[in-house]
Parts: C-alpha cells; sequence; structure tokens
C-alpha cells in the first residue's frame, strides 16, 4: 500500500508530532508500506520522515495563502494579499496534482485544515482522508468551506470522541472514526532527568508550559497563575516553545509574553526557552508539566508525553483532554480560564512532594496501557482499506 501524507508546514508543532508517530506506527504494523509526506514548506518534518524511511517532497503553497487565518476577513490588508495569492493557487493545484499522481498513491492522507480543502475540492482520482486534529464548528471562516467540500471525502479520522461529536455536527453525512492519537514511547518514557537542560540544579521544583505560541495555549493564564504562587515557594517557572505557523494574529510574540510577564510582575520568575529537539529530555526535567489551554483542547498530547516521562501533570478539565487523564489519580484537573485554579494546582504540588511522585508514577502506567503507538497503525492500515 501507497499512503501519501499530506501537510501544511513543514515546522514541528503537535499535530506534527502526531504524524510522525503515525508514520513510525503504520511501517511498524506493515513494513511494506510505502510512505510519502508532501509539504507546502521545507523544514524539519520532512527531514524527520525521512529518518522513518518516508519519501518526503514539497510544493510549496503561495504565501498570502499560507498566511490567511480564521482573522484575515478582519483585516482588509491581508484580506487584499490573500486576493492577489489566490491568482497563484491555479499553478500550486496544478503542481500538486501532478506531484500526486506521479507518486500514484492508493490513499492520501489529509493532515490539517488547509490540506482538507485542497483535497476536499478535487477529484485528484484517489481515496482522501482527513485527519481531523481540531474543532470545526468554532471556526467561522473554515466551517462552511469544509462543509461545502466534504462529499469528496471517504472518512474522517478524529482524535478524541470530542473532535468526534464536533464533526458529526458539522459535517453529519461523514462517515467519522476515532483514533485517539498515541505516544511513542520509545522516546517518551519515565528516565533520569538531564540538569544541564534547564541550567544547574538548586532544589527548586521545576514547572512548565511547552506549547506553540498559539493564543488560545494558554501561556498568558500562566504567566498570571505564577503570579498568585507564593515567592518563598522554592520553584522555578518556564514556556517552553516558539510561534510556528505563518498565520498572523493567531500566536503570541515572544516580547508580547515578556511583556506579560512584566505586567504580572513575574518577569524574575519565569524563564522562556525556545522549542527543544529533545523534548522527552524536557519533560523529564521538570517536576510538573502544566497544560493551561483557554479552549477546549482537541486531545492534549503534550498532557500524553509528559504522563509517558513519568511527570506530575496539571491538565485543564475540557474537551478532548478530559479523555487521556483521571483527575486526582493520574493529573490534576484545573479549570479553563482560571489562573486562580491553576496557581492553586501548582501550589498545591509544589509543596507536597509525595503527591507528585505518586502521580508521576501512576501517569506512566496510564500512559503505558492507553497511548502506545502500536494500536494506530494497525487502526489506520484498517481504515485506508476500507476506503480501497
Amino acid at each position: 500500500m501507497r499512503v501519501i501524507f499530506l501537510n501544511t508546514i513543514a515546522r514541528i508543532g503537535g499535530a506534527e508530532r502526531c504524524l510522525l508517530t503515525l508514520i513510525k506506527s503504520l511501517r511498524r504494523a506493515d513494513d511494506s508500506l510505502d510512505a510519502h509526506l508532501l509539504c507546502f514548506e521545507p523544514g524539519p518534518l520532512l527531514d524527520e520522515a525521512h529518518k522513518l524511511g518516508a519519501t518526503t517532497h514539497v510544493v510549496e503553497l503561495p504565501r498570502a495563502v499560507a498566511n490567511a487565518g480564521e482573522g484575515v476577513l478582519r483585516d482588509p490588508r491581508r484580506l487584499a494579499r490573500l486576493a492577489g495569492g489566490l491568482c497563484a493557487l491555479p499553478g500550486f493545484i496544478d503542481r500538486l496534482r501532478r506531484t500526486v499522481a506521479r507518486i500514484r498513491p492508493d490513499v492520501i492522507h489529509s493532515n490539517n485544515m488547509k490540506t482538507h480543502l485542497l483535497t476536499g475540492g478535487r477529484d485528484l482520482g484517489v481515496p482522501v482522508c482527513w485527519h481531523m486534529h481540531d474543532f470545526v464548528s468554532n471556526r467561522r471562516v473554515m466551517r462552511p468551506m469544509l462543509r461545502a467540500v466534504a462529499r469528496r471525502t471517504r472518512v474522517v479520522i478524529a482524535i478524541s470522541n470530542a473532535v468526534a461529536e464536533d464533526v458529526r455536527r458539522v459535517l453529519p453525512r461523514a462517515r467519522v472514526e476515532v483514533v485517539h492519537n498515541a505516544v511513542d514511547l520509545d522516546r517518551y518514557f519515565p528516565g533520569v532527568p538531564d540538569e544541564q537542560i534547564f541550567g544547574p540544579a538548586d532544589g527548586s521544583v521545576r514547572v512548565g508550559l511547552a506549547a506553540t505560541y498559539a493564543r488560545w495555549k494558554g501561556q498568558d493564564v500562566f504567566l498570571r497563575a505564577v503570579a498568585r504562587v507564593p515567592r518563598e515557594l522554592h520553584a522555578r517557572f518556564f514556556i517552553i516553545g516558539g510561534p510556528i505557523y505563518q498565520t498572523a494574529g493567531s500566536q503570541f510574540t515572544r516580547d508580547e509574553l515578556k511583556s506579560l510577564a512584566e505586567a504580572s510582575s513575574v518577569v524574575d520568575r519565569v524563564t522562556f526557552l525556545p522549542f527543544q529537539s529533545d523534548m522527552p529530555a524536557v519533560y523529564r526535567a521538570l517536576d510538573i508539566v502544566v497544560h493551561a489551554s483557554t479552549q477546549p483542547e482537541p486531545f492534549g498530547l503534550t498532557i500524553a508525553e509528559a504522563m509517558a516521562c513519568g511527570r506530575s501533570v496539571i491538565a485543564i478539565r475540557a474537551g478532548g483532554a478530559q479523555e487521556i487523564f483521571d483527575d486526582g489519580k493520574d493529573a490534576l484537573g484545573a479549570e479553563m480560564k482560571s489562573e486562580a485554579s491553576l496557581a492553586a494546582a501548582m501550589e498545591r504540588l509544589i509543596k507536597d512532594a509525595d503527591l507528585r511522585n505518586r502521580l508521576a508514577e501512576a501517569a506512566a502506567a496510564s500512559a503505558r496501557s492507553k497511548f502506545h503507538s502500536d494500536r494506530l497503525g494497525v487502526a489506520l492500515i484498517q481504515i485506508y482499506r476500507s476506503c480501497l
């Protein structure tokens, strides 16, 4: 079987980490599977996929189209640039069609919203699967567009029951299959922390939030919650991540977050670090991993990865995240958009080392039972075959 995966960006965020785990799991389930990855820009995702045995391709999307997001209708300048970019879209589509025809896949696996639009709206002569990593109903621009082109899609793969319910509301005629994300347990497992990642050990409890700078990931809530944690507690706080999307206005800049830290009077307590290539080592070097999203999370990959690394986790009780942890048993829950709730959970864990250790041990056990990637490849091959 030959499968081509389409992904808009070639930088590595949550959906891209899921894609790499997926490719590895598929090849483990069927070593004869011929995997291809086509991105709309060059970048490190292609290199990582190549290491897993995938053949990689680039067909560059016009920048004005790549930069367009939900906020485009509110900005006349961006709307004008998009109109100009649309003139170059037929040429891009022709190059995409010719590349797909040359690869001759059995199945096209579309991994994000823009690739859904481009595959759903055209007959490429190959069954198309949409992998839905996000909620659709809250996308004012994307929602009607996806609804208009969904008829050509054989199946929508939802990463959680919460996402599946959302898809069914928007696309009531679509076939929807739930396949929860997995974690590569060959990489994400409990281990000895590398004390040098966050500087020399000083006995403090290390608390970190690792996420893209998308505004809904809650870095602002995290900073305000840190301000509520008593200074006398021996703790250090970290924000790990950065902007990865071209879409303007949808993410914080580093300067914005540093300004928020100054406004919250925590600039001396919070360290900002860019994305790290070895994220398992980052999780192991933290004592507490915080998830602070201000919208319901479609899944919550950071939660699953940190649990797999045997860390104590604080996660927001909303959306698909609720499906992957048991509040009080393998992670602590907090209320969405509530810095008071988040601060209380952080303070509790900072003070109670025994609780941190109990949660960490239970988290690792849960990850081994719920997030193993071997099930992922088997489930997807069954779905692909049902589309042929």
